[in-house]
């Protein structure tokens, strides 16, 4: 088993698809408005469905994984990956650091929730 989709709760769908598509370079698979669809394009990996709160889900924004990262981003080309964020005017979170494992920086989406962008070691 893998994981295919993973739901992005967001406080609109189309604040949600602006940074997909504009920040991240995900592409809108959507086929039903009600249930919005992304996947990256330079990358494989698991879908993203965007959820926008039902009552008494607002404070979840930005929180969905407490103060920890959220989503991890794998990638093969970090330099392509930041000059992509700067271009975008996305600021990164976390400057660059050589960990064990890889190349790692932090993002934060514009609703509060960490991303960590890994280049494997």
């Amino acid at each position: 088993m893998t994981i295919a989709d993973v739901t992005y709760l967001v406080p609109r769908f189309e604040a949600g698809a602006a940074f997909l598509t504009d920040v991240l370079a995900y592409r809108d698979l959507t086929r039903e408005p009600a249930w919005p669809v992304f996947a990256p394009t330079r990358h494989a990996g698991a879908t993203l469905r965007l959820a926008e709160p039902k009552p008494g889900e607002a404070a979840a924004i930005g929180r969905q994984a407490g103060s920890r990262v959220f989503l991890f981003l794998r990638v093969a080309d970090m330099a392509a990956e930041c000059a992509a964020l700067a271009r975008a005017g996305h600021p990164i979170e976390e400057p660059l650091r050589h960990e064990p494992y890889g190349a790692i920086v932090v993002i934060r989406d514009p609703f509060g929730n960490r991303w960590d962008i890994i280049e494997p070691a």
